[in-house]
Parts: structure tokens; sequence; C-alpha cells
């Protein structure tokens, strides 16, 4: 049979290797190979990885300079900067010039609002305030009636719609437009002295930087040429003349005149009278008056185009300061729909007054009506004997100790 020659591992030969060397009795073989795969000389004594690159590439001993690619450098070398020695730090009292100040005049100030950078921005930029709510059902429709009419005066001009929410708000002109419904959103038509100019100036955007220098510097040399020709000064003499209570024309005394019984004192007219004493407010009765004129067509116009929808709602949010969510904006198709979210319901009338409005109750000899509920001291007040009861809590010494409303501690407001 044939035989099979072994293969050499690495490991055998690695063994024969410790072999070879220097045995140590006293070292079992585990020990001898681990140490013999190990080096234990420094690791500057061999040569570096660049050295032998260096050496394989120009096939000679490495030149003396460190980077054989590389001159000498042609920047300028930097000097190492001085320490300088720290002088001690002198106490200002101490100093030949010190003199005490005896107030604050002259000081330099730190802080404080005067000569600040904000004092700069707030007269280029000024306050503005937020536009207050409008809470009156009157006024709500009158600005979304405004703003529907701004709205569609801007398209029928051919300007972008974005122009509208450009300028803040100020005259309405659009109280004698009627706007109605049609088939390409609404159509105007201008009462009296309305016209689509007129709105459309309103709806300007304000100038821009240069022009509004412009027209700053036209309106300054317009000054100036008034100041420079001046008006014809009076001399002196003139002055004194018109002050003087002597008529120069007639230098004798002249007879006091009553000034009231000449002009008479200015009367107001009966209807003027009334109209103050009226509870009526005659502004209300003409916005009521004015809603009124605008029929209910308009609240049927659509506002199914996203572009004249926001248009509107941004302009009716400038006008009226109310925040409109984007839920009601989605919802709103119609202006009567957005309308709705913009008047606020009234709230329901107190038991008080819904009684004091029932005048068949009112005129019932045996009802009266109240604020809050008659207790048994308020009907003893109203009969007139409380005061009777009282005398008598004094006279045994109970009006201290006791604390009620027999004894006027805690008495409780009329309700009447």
């Amino acid at each position: 049979m044939r035989r099979i020659t072994r293969i050499d591992r690495s490991i055998g030969l690695l063994r024969t290797r410790s072999i070879s060397q220097n045995s140590y009795a006293y070292r079992c073989s585990a020990c001898r190979n681990q140490t013999s795969s190990f080096s234990t000389s420094l690791r500057a004594d061999k040569e570096s990885f660049g050295e032998r690159v260096r050496r394989s590439l120009f096939k000679q001993a490495p030149s003396t300079s460190s980077d054989p690619y590389t001159g000498p450098s042609q920047l300028p070398a930097q000097e190492t900067e001085r320490e300088f020695e720290r002088k001690e730090r002198i106490a200002a009292e101490d100093a030949y010039d010190y003199q005490p100040a005896e107030n604050g005049k002259g000081l330099e100030t730190i802080g404080g609002y005067e000569g600040s950078w904000g004092a700069e921005l707030d007269s280029n930029y000024p306050y503005k305030l937020f536009i207050p709510k409008v809470k009156n059902s009157i006024k709500a429709t009158t600005a979304l009636h405004r703003a529907i009419v701004e709205v569609f005066a801007l398209k029928q001009a051919g300007r972008p719609l974005s122009e509208i929410s450009q300028t803040e708000p100020g005259e309405d002109f659009t109280g004698n437009v009627q706007i109605n419904p049609s088939g390409s959103g609404a159509i105007l038509q201008f009462l009296e002295n309305g016209s689509l100019e007129q709105i459309i100036k309103s709806l300007a955007p304000p100038k821009k930087g240069k022009q509004r220098r412009k027209a700053s510097l036209v309106a300054t040399s317009s000054i100036d040429e008034t100041t420079e020709k001046g008006a014809p000064t009076q001399s002196e003499e003139d002055v004194a003349a018109d002050r003087s209570p002597v008529d120069p024309l007639h230098p004798g005394p002249t007879p006091k005149i009553n000034e009231t019984a000449e002009k008479g004192n200015p009367t107001e007219s009966e209807e003027d009278v009334a109209a103050d004493r009226s509870p009526v407010d005659p502004l209300k009765a003409k916005a009521k008056a004015q809603v009124a004129s605008w029929g209910h067509s308009w609240l049927q116009i659509s506002l199914e185009d996203p572009v004249i929808k926001f248009a509107v709602v941004k302009r009716t949010m400038q006008l009226t300061g109310k925040r409109i969510p984007d839920n009601v904006i989605n919802s709103s198709s119609t202006v009567e729909k957005l309308l709705q979210h913009l008047i606020t319901p009234p709230k329901p009338p107190t038991l008080n007054k819904a009684l004091k409005q029932d005048e068949e109750l009112l005129s019932l000899p045996n009802v009266s009506v109240f604020k809050k509920r008659i207790t048994p001291v308020d009907k003893e007040r109203n009969i007139g004997r409380l005061k009777v009861i009282r005398e008598e809590f004094t006279s045994r010494g109970l009006m201290e100790s006791q604390k009620s409303g027999w004894t006027g501690r805690s008495r409780r407001d009329e309700a009447i």
C-alpha cells in the first residue's frame, strides 16, 4: 500500500525554529513558541516606512534633506513675539492727575434709552397698535361689504388682488356701491358720487423709498421758495396802531357796545336738541339704513375661487381685527357663511330682563320684579318694622355679639 507523505504545517515549522534556537530547560514549549513570534527590539531602531520607500525609488542612500521634493521655504521666518513684563496696575486714587468728582456732570453714562439705537429706531419706525376687534354686527357687515367691493373692483380694473392688503384702511368709498352676484363673480353698480377710479386710487400701494424721497424733496423745495419770497412785514408803528384801543379816525371816547346783544348767543335748532335727547344713536340708525339698502343679494356671492376668497379673507381680517380660522375659510363657500362667523350671536337675556320686557306681566297690580331674592330682612325693611327690631337688639346688647342681616352687620343691598 502506497504511503502518503504528510504536509508540513506552519505550526511545525515554527516549532522546529524554536527548537533550533537556544533552548531553555525551564521554559515550556508554549512559552517558547509565543516569545518567538514577537519582536523585542525598539521601534526607533527600525527603518521607517518612508525611508524604505525613498531608498527603493532612488536606489541610493537618501539625501540629507528631509523632503527631496521641496527646497528651502520662500516664506519669511516669523520671529517669536517678545514677552513683556506686566507692570503693576496703579489704582485711580494713586494717579498724579486724579481729582475726585463732586457731582455726576461730565461723567460717561452707560445704559439708558436716550441716545441708544432704540430711540433712532422708534423715530424711523413708530409703533403701531393692533387693529381693535369689531364687536358690532353692523360694523362687521359693513367691513365685509367693503372687502367684497374692493376685491371685485381690483379684479374689474385688471389689477393684482395682492394690492388689497398693502394699504392701511382709510376712508370708505364703498358705501354707495351696489354689488350683485353674476356668472363671472359679481357686478358693481356705482350710485351717486361713487366711481371705480376712486376706489382703485384708495387701494394704491404706498410709495417706495426712492419715490418717497423724491416727493419729500419736491415738498421741501416748494417750502424754500415760499420762505424766500416771504410776506411783507409791517412796521412797528403799524403794529402799535393796530393794538391800540383808540381809533385814529375818531380819537374821542367811543361808547361801549354790548357785543352779546348784537351777535346773540348761538341757539341750537329744535332738531339738534331732540337728537341729543333721543336715546337712539343717529350714526347707528344711519349705518343700519345703509346696510338695509344693500339688500340680501350680495350675501349669495360665491367664494369658490381660492384667489378671491384669500383676498376677501385677508382684507376682512385687516378691517375687523378678527382672526378667521382655516376651517371657517374652507367651509365658507358664500359671503353669507363667512358673515355668520364674523357676527357673534347676542347673549340670551337674563330672567330679570326677560320679565321686564313682558309688559302684560308688569301691568298686574300684585306682581313686582326684583333683581335679587327678597329675604325676610328685606320684607321687614319695606314694611318699616326693621328699625324697631334693631332697637330691641340694642337694648338687649345683641348688636355687637350677633352678626346677621337683622343687626346690619352683613346687610344686603336693596333689590329694586
